[in-house]
């Protein structure tokens, strides 16, 4: 065993794993602020949660592992509850590894806030690297008394360095989270879909979750997750939306966007009309200000919707609006 450095620094200067390398750190996936506190309901250890108005579909950012489970529980998946079937998808490129239930992604020291993008990996790439990136951790905490430098983050933005205990049993990679909760009963189906923040999913990767969801029962849950449940979520869950509307029919979804238009308190006036540009995509209303959202500079707003139009050419001139998918968020 060595020595543990006094300074977190030279630690980072000193890793030597294949995935977890030098001048890297274990950033928290979970921040002060992360939570919507206008969501509801609040799921503890799932911000950001949120269903799409009358569909099986939810967001959510990335959960802690009794997160995964509180959501399991609330949607009825679980083997004693209403059985329900689930599809989960992570759409995170970004290495990621469980430790002590709660999520941490792989960062550069001097860009801590800063994805590190691996543009175009495919899921078996990923997850190859979060197993290396597991047995990193745990090869550096055998060096440190079973202990790893983990980084927080404090509510004024500061980063903080410490210690974390770790055994071999409670550093997991997410596909080995999701395995344990199948063989506890849950019944969730789970698929990781690597996609760069604010950036269009591959068109492979359309046609993966197309695919997915049309092939699914139709009381099937959809769940989708990256980092903050926002961006890429909010891309997956239209993709969702889309694919409902088109199994159901245009006139079955009249309905239940005519209601999501009266508790809203959104005019409709013809197709092709789109929401106020007040309108917060996020939360779900009008804000009161006119600035845009922080959703506003989503690529797949303006672009990616229009290339999935051809899945819905069942629509007719009286459907509701194409932009009506944005109501997931």
């Amino acid at each position: 065993m060595t020595t543990i450095p006094k300074e977190p620094a030279q630690v980072m200067k000193q890793r030597v794993g294949s995935v977890l390398g030098k001048q890297t750190i274990l950033k928290s996936d979970h921040f002060p602020g992360c939570q919507n506190k206008r969501l509801t309901p609040q799921i503890d250890g799932a911000p950001n949660y949120r269903q799409a108005d009358s569909l099986r579909v939810h967001g959510v950012a990335i959960p802690t592992t009794e997160g995964i489970r509180n959501v399991l529980d609330y949607i009825g998946a679980q083997k004693n509850g209403k059985k329900t079937k689930v599809l989960w998808h992570n759409l995170r490129e970004e290495p990621v590894v469980y430790i002590n239930g709660r999520p941490f992604v792989l960062r550069d020291v001097e860009r801590p806030f800063s994805n590190l993008e691996y543009t175009g990996i495919n899921r078996e790439r990923v997850e190859q690297m979060e197993a290396r990136l597991k047995e990193d951790i745990l090869q550096e905490a055998a060096r440190y008394g079973n202990k790893i430098l983990v980084t927080d983050e404090l509510p004024d933005g500061q980063m903080v360095d410490q210690w974390e205990p770790v055994t071999n049993d409670f550093v997991k990679t997410p596909l080995e989270v999701y395995e344990e909760l199948q063989v506890e009963g849950y019944r969730v189906d789970y698929e990781r879909v690597p996609i760069t923040d604010e950036k269009s999913p591959k068109e492979q990767d359309f046609d993966l979750l197309v695919y997915r969801i049309s092939q699914a029962g139709m009381n099937t849950e959809v769940i989708f997750n990256c980092q903050m449940g926002r961006g890429r979520t909010t891309t997956g869950m239209v993709v969702a939306t889309l694919v409902y509307l088109n199994r159901i029919g245009a006139s079955a979804f009249q309905g239940c966007y005519s209601k999501f238009y009266k508790k809203k308190g959104v005019k409709k006036i013809g197709v092709g009309e789109i929401f106020p540009q007040n309108f917060n995509w996020y939360e779900g209303h009008v804000s009161d200000r006119s600035t845009g959202s922080s959703m506003d500079n989503l690529a797949f707003k303006e672009s990616s919707i229009g290339s999935l139009v051809p899945i819905n050419d069942s629509l007719t001139s009286s459907s509701p609006p194409i932009d009506t998918a944005d109501d997931v968020t």
